[in-house]
């Protein structure tokens, strides 16, 4: 005789990981009875799930020391033993310059310094992997912004190389270069951080421009 399923088995039931069966044979005049015990082996039929697909992270300041934690991800997974085992790792093509680094327990870690004037935002996809054969995947995407820090000083455009005469009657406007008699600046930093700028001249040329 053969012994077959009448449904599909779930081993994350309790009740469907092991089976206790009493088999009887009988003819007209004989019987025999026969236990089978089954055993239900787990497969990796889940992929590890986190409770949401976005988390949204406080703003951080990007002179903010390496090594603080950003956020804590965490994913489950209904499957046993290494089928249910998780990994937590980075997307590399979501962090290409490894900014964060995520640890075993889940805690997304500034991994180096970071510059607000080259990155403003991050959205880094956090994945968590299983240990089955084949491994199952399940990901997170976490929104990191990043506020400005006053890092960096006025700058001009372009190099100014004015020519005045000598002798030449005052007040005369210089011209900083073929096109134009002002000075242009920016600062890299964000519009708190920026203009408007304040001009002055050194002490030592004060009395003579």
């Amino acid at each position: 005789g053969t012994v077959r399923l009448k449904k599909k088995l779930d081993f994350e039931n309790a009740r469907e990981r092991q089976f206790n069966l009493t088999i009887t044979v009988e003819d007209l005049d004989f019987s025999s009875v026969a236990v089978c015990l089954i055993e239900v082996e787990d497969s990796n039929d889940h992929s590890p799930a986190f409770l949401s697909q976005f988390i949204q992270t406080n703003p951080i300041f990007e002179d903010v020391p390496v090594g603080t934690t950003v956020t804590t991800v965490r994913a489950t997974d209904k499957d046993s033993d290494l089928n249910g085992k998780i990994i937590y790792s980075i997307k590399s093509d979501s962090d290409p310059m490894r900014q964060f680094v995520v640890d075993q327990f889940g805690h997304v870690v500034v991994a180096n310094a970071l510059d607000r004037e080259a990155i403003q935002k991050y959205a880094l996809i956090v994945q968590a992997s299983d240990q089955g054969t084949p491994a199952r995947t399940g990901s997170v995407t976490v929104l990191i912004n990043l506020l400005d820090i006053n890092d960096n000083g006025p700058r001009f455009e372009a190099p100014y190389m004015p020519v005045v005469w000598e002798n030449t009657l005052r007040p005369e406007i210089v011209h900083m270069n073929h096109t134009s008699k002002l000075l242009h600046a920016f600062d890299p930093d964000g519009e708190e951080n920026g203009p408007p700028f304040s001009y002055s001249l050194p002490p030592d040329y004060q009395n003579s421009l």
